[in-house]
């Protein structure tokens, strides 16, 4: 045996060939080709990308949210826009802002066939400016009730609820169904006329006045300027029934009479503590010993802010902390205090 054929022997390898080529060596209890390892998450790799999917949903709801909020935002500014482009082509038309009407639970007054022009209409500016908002059919019906009836999808703040018509309630004030809204106009600052209840001034020194006890507010009569003074704005409410219940001030509807429904005010200094724009409140259903303040307030259901259309035909933003004498001077349109709506943003 040759010492090649001993080593062949000696590792069981055998020639190829019988011409001594390259062997081929075969080792027993050993694989012939390379094992497949199955693969599979272990616990604690799974429970990481749990924890990494948990982490960016986190991330991303907040933002989501704050889209949203910010079109719901855009919407309402764009209502607010619309309405004080109404009011102004009233002023243009009629020589006057619309006025708040005569008060609760107000019938519409006619000539003849045909509603009753502002400086005699008992119904609030929220009817009066219909015409201007393309909503003559509505303006025109003879049913009052089909009128009272039918929300106005611009008198609405997204962020706070739909169209909306309630019925019910512990200060439901109608047996049927009443159209509401979310804007309410500027009575100034004066508690000149007030009536304890929903009527804390008749709006002597604002811009949407009490039919009967002021005379309608021209644009020459908003002597401390159109880009200092305000509007309409968004009202404070109790959330928690603006959907389901009518509410003190939330139950005559947009047509409603001067009253809290249609009108708030701002003061630096009332019994109740100032009248600034605050948030919406969640809580049980006002009584008579805690509607006041909430009831004369602006405010909204946006964090932080509320906004407001300025007599100039502008849209403003007003912060929620702001300074009640700064506030005051902007729903007075003649105390000689001019601030600038813009200051007061967020």
């Amino acid at each position: 045996m040759t010492p090649a054929t001993a080593n062949y022997k000696h590792c069981r390898c055998r020639p190829t060939s019988p011409y001594g080529a390259a062997p081929v060596v075969v080792r027993r209890g050993l694989p012939t080709r390379p094992e497949i390892r199955r693969a599979a998450f272990t616990l604690v790799e799974l429970l990481v990308v749990v924890a990494i999917i948990g982490l960016l949903v986190a991330l991303l709801i907040p933002a989501v949210q704050a889209a949203r909020e910010a079109a719901r935002r855009a919407e309402c500014a764009n209502n607010l826009k619309q309405i004080g482009l109404a009011c102004h082509n009233h002023a243009m038309v009629y020589g006057a802002f619309p006025t708040g009407g005569t008060g609760y639970w107000a019938a519409r007054t006619w000539n003849g066939t045909v509603p009753a022009p502002f400086d005699t209409q008992t119904w609030s500016w929220g009817y009066q400016i219909l015409p201007f908002l393309e909503h003559t059919d509505i303006y025109l019906t003879r049913n009052d009730y089909r009128v009272t009836l039918i929300p106005i999808p611009g008198y609405f703040c997204p962020s706070r609820r739909p169209p909306t018509a309630l019925q019910g309630g512990y200060w439901a004030s109608w047996n049927l169904p009443r159209a509401q809204a979310d804007y309410a106009g500027n009575a100034g600052s004066s508690s000149e006329g007030s009536d304890g209840g929903g009527i804390y001034g008749d709006g002597r020194d604002g811009v949407i006045v009490k039919l009967g006890d002021v005379l309608p507010v021209r644009l020459a009569d908003v002597t401390d300027g159109t880009s200092k003074t305000l509007l309409v704005g968004e009202k404070r409410m109790n959330a928690s029934f603006c959907q389901t219940d009518q509410q003190p001030d939330d139950n005559d509807g947009y047509v409603g009479g001067f009253q809290d429904d249609v009108v708030r005010w701002g003061a630096a200094v009332t019994p109740w503590g100032p009248l600034v724009p605050a948030p919406d409140v969640w809580g049980p259903p006002y009584t008579w010993d805690t509607f006041q303040p909430c009831i004369y307030q602006f405010g909204s259901s946006h964090p932080g802010v509320a906004q407001f259309a300025v007599c100039d035909g502008s849209v403003q933003t007003i912060r929620f902390g702001i300074d009640p004498v700064v506030f005051q001077s902007l729903t007075a349109r003649n105390d000689g205090l001019a601030t600038p709506t813009q200051a007061t943003g967020n």
